[in-house]
């Protein structure tokens, strides 16, 4: 068995476990107006856009998250946040008490430049191609004057980052997103994404060169890499939230949408991309 076959073994099963939970749910789906706020989507093109944390987040805004198993979203979130409070974020208080910020920066950069060849294979398969040929050339550049991705060389001479996954394919491709689900250990994600994600990990070079245990640092949604960079405003969000399971999935669906179509507006007609 492959290391890729052991990291989708690792992550379908829990698609699988929360999937298991609809036949629990006997409510319909709870409509409510998140304690949360509005995101204004924009072109993503030209940087690391990331509504959830945009400081113009309006309370009160209802969004169309499908989310009809609720009632065990909500308690698999209850028992990360555990999980958060005694393991990952003592670990991250660590890790950047003990590793100063350029070093951390430099260390995703690198991370980022081995995930290039996900992302470029997803825009071939999204028929983006002045996408792939901006992630074909960032590669090249930031592998060679880079340093191996190091140094963030090609987004300085404006060949900019954009995200690019097999959840997004999926959505251009008329795939339904399918229900809202909090992954044990991953976080928020739609049955679609969640799909998307397991095929992005058993793509990845990083997964094939460093194993499954890569995801604990560099894994989609909520990996080490990613609390770093955004500790302070996830604890600022959890402390200003009246009801936290509403305000991230609020805020988690939002910052999806601006990911899927905010760099392709043009698209979204042809795209069955509704639950």
């Amino acid at each position: 068995m492959t290391i890729a076959d052991r990291s989708r073994l690792l992550v379908l099963p829990l698609f699988a476990a929360v999937a298991a939970g609809a036949s629990a749910e006997s409510s319909p789906p709870l409509e409510t107006a998140a304690s949360s706020k509005s995101i204004e989507i924009g072109d993503t093109r030209g940087g690391d856009l990331d509504p959830l944390f945009d400081d113009d987040y309006e309370e009160g805004v209802n969004v169309g998250v499908p989310d009809p198993l609720e009632n065990t979203n909500r308690t698999i979130f209850g028992a990360n946040r555990q999980i958060d409070r005694f393991f990952f974020d003592p670990l991250t208080r660590g890790y950047r008490l003990v590793v100063p910020e350029p070093a951390r920066k430099g260390i995703r950069n690198v991370f980022s430049n081995l995930n290039s060849p996900t992302t470029f294979a997803n825009d071939v398969l999204q028929l983006e191609w002045q996408d792939a040929g901006i992630t074909l050339a960032r590669l090249v550049v930031n592998t060679t004057i880079g340093v191996a991705g190091l140094f963030d060389v090609a987004g300085s001479i404006g060949l900019e980052k954009h995200n690019s996954d097999f959840g997004q394919t999926l959505a251009l491709a008329g795939v339904p997103s399918g229900p809202f689900m909090m992954v044990p250990f991953f976080g928020p994600t739609t049955a679609r994404d969640g799909f998307g994600t397991a095929v992005d990990i058993g793509m990845s070079p990083t997964t094939h060169i460093l194993g499954p245990v890569v995801l604990v640092y560099y894994g989609s949604g909520m990996g080490l890499a990613l609390r770093d960079e955004h500790f302070d405003e996830m604890k600022a969000l959890e402390a200003s939230s009246l009801d936290h399971y509403s305000t991230l999935k609020s805020a988690w669906w939002q910052n999806r949408e601006s990911e899927l179509w905010g760099r392709r507006e043009d698209r979204r007609e042809d795209a069955d991309y509704g639950p």
